[in-house]
């Protein structure tokens, strides 16, 4: 990994309007003859609607210089690590950290190209939470602030020790809970939040995330697709969704949520490969999430239908065998293969469970 000295990299951009202090940097990069400089200066100069030729000559620059060692997939911003993620190993399902793995983690922590890191992803088990794993998260940034966790077969001891190693900048803990786990296990007053978007909301789990609400104090829970919305009721601390999150939520009262989550940086660049900044601000590049019996596990229809977010505007269309989804309607119409845009408010009805569209969750 390069290294630059004292040359500082600026906040990540939240929009466009916050690059003339990348621009800065970049000329900075360039009198010290640094390599950086050059492909920084490239990538903001690139539109947020590149051409073809454009992006082929920006993932030639990104090669030589957005790099991480093969145990790691990271996603990127100018140059540096957005989120970073251990690599899972073809016999095992999940990014698993273990001894090898944590002092080259420590030192990745340690280089310039991670100096912004916003989000690590890992999987603990029991051997790797310990002196190496203190030692590597001693290493971690101030602006990492979100955590992502799988979790496999975690018991209540196992749990403990895992939260008392994650450091205390981290305010948003999202779990990926399998094999065993319990997520209330996790759920600790040491966190803001605690992201459960990733799990379908059954009422087993509703019944020991309110007992896991009930002894803490502060910690607030994000949840995602829910089988019955009733089940939110007398739940306090708690949300669906996040600000920029669509969901189809069904009209009766004990109907299902399905939640479409927008993808974070690290699922863009996972679908679309490495993006110029312009373009990851926009947030231009198309999502699709597909529908299916998680939105409603009683419910089974002829056409299944995705649900497309492209070009700033949101649209729904039949997918499958059939050219027509009899089973899957919008404003009374079967949908068809041709996209068609959604509004806020749009009446779907899904085998003959009648649902709306909304661009903000409740």
């Amino acid at each position: 990994m390069r290294r630059v000295g004292k040359a500082v990299a600026p906040p990540f951009p939240r929009n466009p309007l916050e690059l003339d202090s990348w621009s800065v940097h970049a000329d900075l990069l360039l009198e010290r003859g640094d390599r950086l400089g050059h492909h920084l200066a490239w990538e903001l100069t690139l539109p947020a609607e590149p051409t073809g030729e454009q992006l082929t000559a920006f993932h030639k620059s990104a090669q030589r210089v957005c790099r991480v060692p093969p145990a790691f997939s990271a996603s990127w911003m100018l140059g540096h690590v957005h989120s970073l993620a251990l690599t899972p190993e073809l016999s095992r399902p999940m990014p698993q950290v273990d001894a090898d793995t944590l002092p080259v983690l420590a030192e990745l922590l340690r280089t310039p190209a991670l100096s912004r890191l916003e989000q690590l992803s890992f999987a603990a088990n029991r051997s790797s939470v310990g002196r190496r794993w203190h030692d590597a998260m001693a290493q971690l940034p101030p602006t990492c602030r979100r955590f992502e966790l799988h979790a496999n077969r975690y018991t209540a001891r196992d749990a403990a020790r895992v939260l008392e190693a994650i450091p205390p900048q981290v305010e948003v803990l999202r779990l990926v809970p399998k094999y065993g786990t319990e997520p209330a296990l996790l759920i600790s007053d040491q966190f803001e939040w605690v992201d459960l978007r990733s799990l379908l909301i059954t009422p087993h789990l509703v019944q020991s995330l309110a007992t896991a609400l009930a002894s803490t104090r502060r910690v607030k829970l994000r949840l995602g697709t829910l089988t019955d919305r009733s089940l939110l009721q007398g739940l306090e601390r708690v949300v669906v969704g996040g600000p920029d999150d669509a969901a189809l939520i069904a009209e009766d009262p004990k109907g299902p949520i399905s939640l479409f989550e927008r993808m974070g940086l690290e699922g863009l660049q996972q679908r679309h490969g490495l993006v110029p900044v312009r373009v990851q601000l926009t947030r231009s590049l198309k999502e699709s999430w597909r529908l299916g019996r998680t939105l409603d596990p009683a419910t089974a229809w002829a056409g299944d239908g995705v649900i497309v977010r492209s070009e700033g505007r949101w649209w729904a269309r039949a997918v499958g065998e059939q050219v027509e989804s009899p089973w899957l309607q919008l404003e009374g119409e079967p949908l068809g293969q041709t996209p068609v845009p959604l509004a806020e408010g749009a009446r779907f009805e899904i085998g003959r469970r009648p649902m709306r569209f909304t661009e903000r969750c409740p």
